[in-house]
């Protein structure tokens, strides 16, 4: 199937977004499309009004980007892009937030095998960074070291463009490094465990391309070395506390 010249269109959104929702894809067409469903038809409409969705494609297949032009004519994404290469987490990222609205102050990274839960999940993120006292928060939490997962992670712009991800770590490794740089400025990031009955992550749907991603064979011991001496910390908290976790039963697929 021939792809048409839509594919390779920027197509941007009005102004005045402050919470721009960035988004990687790469294949599994059907992860996406709940992805992207959810988010729009679940999250609370008075935080979705305060978002744009940019969609960065790293050069999927047919199927993919035809579901994403469908969605997009849907109105269920802002800003679209098609990459002529996959550039994996850390490039397409990258590129990703220069899409941006000027007037947004977070990014949020969020991985194309998410399914939204409640319509409060985007409302406790925000919360926990605008009180002042975290400038990162996200759902997951990772151990040795202790860090955000990067699946949801909503951090402060000027952080993000501050110190990008480093595309010498390709995949996980790079937001792993971005943390640590973080807390070496003085700042907090807040990571929320069991958070299943806000946002579910299926995790691993778009292939294995990670496996020869740069930087992915770095020493762990390496790793924790980058975050010795921070002025910042990693705070764990469950999210049970938050949410109605009886509202919704929720089976993997």
């Amino acid at each position: 199937m021939e792809i048409t010249s839509k594919l390779k269109c920027n197509i941007y959104t009005m102004p005045n977004k402050d919470v721009s929702i960035i988004i990687l894809t790469y294949n599994a067409p059907k992860y996406v499309r709940e992805t992207i469903e959810t988010l729009n038809n679940v999250t609370r409409p008075a935080v979705l009004d305060r978002c744009e969705i940019i969609i960065w494609d790293n050069n999927s297949n047919d199927e993919t980007k035809e579901l994403l032009i469908s969605l997009k004519e849907q109105g269920y994404i802002d800003k679209l892009h098609f990459s002529e290469e996959n550039l994996l987490f850390a490039g397409g990222n990258n590129e990703a937030t220069k899409l941006a609205d000027s007037s947004s102050k977070y990014y949020l990274l969020l991985n194309s095998d998410i399914r939204v839960v409640d319509s409060q999940w985007l409302s406790f993120l925000l919360k926990a960074v605008e009180n002042g006292k975290y400038s990162g928060a996200s759902y997951g939490f990772c151990k040795r070291p202790n860090r955000c997962d990067g699946y949801c992670f909503l951090v402060k712009r000027e952080l993000y463009d501050k110190f990008q991800l480093d595309t010498a770590f390709q995949w996980w490794w790079g937001i792993t490094k971005m943390q640590a740089q973080i807390l070496h400025d003085g700042h907090s990031l807040l990571a929320y465990r069991c958070h299943n009955h806000l946002l579910m992550h299926y995790g691993g749907k778009s292939g294995d391309a990670y496996k020869n991603a740069k930087g992915m064979d770095i020493d762990i011991r390496d790793v924790v070395q980058w975050f010795q001496y921070s002025k910042g910390r990693i705070v764990s908290k469950t999210a049970l506390k938050i949410g109605n976790i009886f509202k919704y039963v929720v089976k993997p697929k």
